[in-house]
Order: structure tokens, then sequence, then C-alpha cells
């Protein structure tokens, strides 16, 4: 166990150089070419309520794919961390102000409207690393495995750079697996059944 965390945490520390290391162009270029893919992915065709997330420490970010999506009538939630370190996810109106949490990471005023993660038709998830199985390397809070492990008939797509692909991750009983990863070269099935 303590040798899995030890080569995980290297792995993510290494994999979050290389994507810092990439310039602001390539970042540029890569997160308009996810955009343009993922405003038009079939599988959210017919999804209404999708969460996604801000981008922070040089993330990919999905913001020009999210707007196309919510121009097609989509339900946009951005994540929410709870006391028990899970997260629900709130209605996201562009434009509205955001609260920073713990990491400094916006989130929208809640209130009464928070939903599950098993509430929402998609979930657009931000990583480190991921592998062909659908293996997901995140940041190491174990937040979303806490929120998704109830929501298996949730889309569950990874949003990433092709860099950061790695040949085999290791992973513990409780990880929740990828369906899709959504790269700038375009779109990997990994475990869709459940899309």
């Amino acid at each position: 166990m303590l040798s899995t965390e030890h080569s995980k945490c290297n792995l993510r520390r290494q994999l979050r150089r290389m994507r810092q290391g990439l310039d602001a162009q390539t970042r540029a270029r890569a997160a308009t070419a996810l955009g343009e893919t993922l405003a038009t992915l079939p599988i959210l065709a017919d999804t209404l309520h999708i969460a996604t997330y801000l981008a922070a420490d040089a993330e990919i970010d999905p913001s020009t794919g999210i707007d196309k999506l919510r121009e097609q009538g989509k339900h946009i939630y951005l994540p929410v961390i709870q006391q028990d370190s899970s997260l629900c996810f709130a209605p996201w109106v562009k434009g509205e102000p955001l609260l920073p949490n713990q990491f400094g990471i916006g989130e929208p005023e809640s209130g009464a409207a928070l939903r599950s993660a098993r509430e929402m038709d998609a979930i657009l998830l931000p990583l480190v690393g991921w592998d062909g199985t659908g293996q997901r390397l995140g940041m190491g809070g174990g937040f979303y495995d806490r929120s998704l492990e109830k929501a298996q008939n949730v889309i569950k797509i990874g949003l990433a750079y092709d860099l950061q692909e790695v040949r085999s991750l290791p992973g513990e009983d409780w990880d929740v697996r990828l369906d899709y990863v959504l790269t700038e070269s375009g779109l990997l099935a990994l475990n869709a059944a459940t899309g």
C-alpha cells in the first residue's frame, strides 16, 4: 500500500510538471480542439445535466465546449466540496460570482440547489493521468471517487491532454473508472457500457 501510494505521488508530480510545462499557445490550441469535439459528442446528445470543472493547475480548459453545450440547452453544474469530502454539484450560470473553496477553486453559491452525482447525466472530470483501462489519477483527495461510487449510470468522461496518458496506473478497490477520455485528439471509449 505504501509503495503504491508512493509511486502514485511520484507519477502525479511528474505528470503535473509535464502538464504545467506546456506553453500557453499549446494549451489554448488543445482546449479549443477539445471544446469543439466536446460540443458535438453523440454520447452527450440526450443528456441534460452535465457537471464540469473550472480548469486549475494547467488542466485542460473545457470552457469553449461548455459554452456551446449551454447554448444547446444543457444545464451545467460545478462541483462543491462537502464536509465529508465528497462532491455535490451546483448549477452554474456563467458570470455569476463564485466563492473560493479551501483549494482556491471557485464554487457557485449552492444553497438548496445542490445535486448528487447520481442526478447528473454526465460528469466531465479533471485528471492528472489516465490509462487505457479507464483508471484515473487525480490530485489525490479522492473527492470524485467518493462521489461517483453510487453513480454507476452516469457517463464519466475524463478530460486531459494526450501527454497525460500512461501505460498503466496502480488502482485501488474504491477507484471509479472512466467510461471515456477526451483529449485534444478526440474521444476514446474505455469502459463505455454505461454510456
